[in-house]
């Protein structure tokens, strides 16, 4: 019986083993994988530090400079509607994408970069904000 066991111990490690080198092999062969599998933060919807459904940039080193993790973070607190909307839009654009064959939108990357440089480069940005404080938007 207790060779038994131990071979059985034997399988497990030796069946671990593989899939360790496995997953080693497949991050030495694409380090620009973004796939994001951790983090669980709801509060990266908004623009926080991240979300279990987006992608992580963890080892993309274009665009801005380095991780995407590694750089200053922004909170956005929203209304739960604009929140919505927000998220709305990106799945939207992402799928789009997708089955246009131009590849995935990034949440953080490009759906976020690209949407506040859009507005912060708008003609109409400091109308907009002082209509919102204003309370006529």
């Amino acid at each position: 019986m207790s060779d038994d066991i131990g071979d059985e111990e034997a399988g497990l490690k030796d069946r671990q083993n593989a899939l360790s080198e496995r997953f080693a092999k497949h991050r030495d062969a694409d380090p620009t994988d973004t796939t994001d599998t951790a983090d669980t933060s709801t509060a990266s919807d908004a623009g926080g530090a991240g979300d279990a459904s987006d992608t992580d940039d963890a080892g993309d080193t274009g665009g801005s400079g380095g991780s995407v993790r590694d750089r200053p973070q922004t909170a956005m607190y929203l209304p739960e509607e604009l929140r919505e909307r927000l998220l709305d839009v990106y799945e939207k654009l992402d799928a789009r994408s997708k089955l246009d064959d131009d590849g995935e939108i990034e949440k953080h990357r490009h759906f976020y970069e690209g949407l506040v440089e859009c507005a912060l480069d708008s003609d109409d940005l400091e109308e907009y904000v002082r209509e919102k404080r204003d309370g006529r938007r």
